[in-house]
């Protein structure tokens, strides 16, 4: 099976009170070294680093994305055709970035399972 995990894009606020935050996904390391050992064929996609850190707009009045872009996660999981993508950010706050991810992977394949983990599931 093909598993693609993804540490998504994140929204800040505009005048910089919150900082911009790019860590190791960790977890999403220590899942693909489980699912690897299981004989999966895995792949993380961290769409914070890569060119994205440097890469903002402004996504509704107050707030700017930082990250790759969307048609770039589109592309990725379109290129590696995933079984499974999973979403999982350290902040409970970044719901809006893990659904936006989900929705790129159900447009591409109705047939994608999707895995949330995530800190809190209130809202």
């Amino acid at each position: 099976m093909k598993i693609l995990l993804v540490h998504p894009a994140a929204n800040i606020i505009e005048n910089r009170r919150e900082r911009k935050y790019a860590a190791h996904p960790l977890g999403l390391a220590y899942i693909a070294a489980i699912a690897e050992q299981e004989g999966h064929q895995v792949r993380i996609f961290d769409a914070l680093i890569r060119e994205g850190y440097n890469n903002e707009k402004v996504v509704r009045p107050g707030f700017i994305r930082y990250g790759v872009s969307e048609e770039i996660i589109e592309e990725e999981i379109r290129e590696f055709g995933p079984d499974i993508v999973g979403v999982s950010t350290v902040h409970s706050n970044r719901k809006y970035e893990i659904i936006e991810v989900t929705a790129i992977a159900k447009k591409i394949s109705k047939d994608i399972i999707k895995r949330i983990k995530a800190l809190s599931t209130k809202d």
